[in-house]
């Protein structure tokens, strides 16, 4: 199966008018993004993202899992995140 590549993924959305779909960030730039379960965004801009790689195939005696949290900051002026903090939490 071949996915979409994101500019792919937005150029397939309908949006209401005067609406527009921008690519933040996406795995291509940064890998640690596998997998997002939510997002949320501070006060400061910074975009939390919590990755959950092998969610949800991870069975009790696996390797530990990965999961961690990756804050994505210095926005440039159209939005798109330069750098990428990670992380683990498991």
């Amino acid at each position: 199966m071949k996915y979409p590549t994101p500019e792919e993924a937005i150029a397939s959305m309908k949006v209401p008018e005067g609406f527009e779909v921008q690519l933040v960030a996406s795995e291509r730039e940064f890998p640690e993004l596998a997998n997002v379960d939510q997002i949320n965004v501070d006060n400061k801009g910074r975009i939390w993202a919590a990755c959950m790689p092998t969610y949800p195939q991870w069975k009790p005696g696996d390797p530990k899992p990965n999961d961690k949290l990756v804050i994505l900051d210095k926005l440039d002026a159209k939005g798109r995140a330069h750098k990428a903090t990670s992380f683990t939490t498991s």
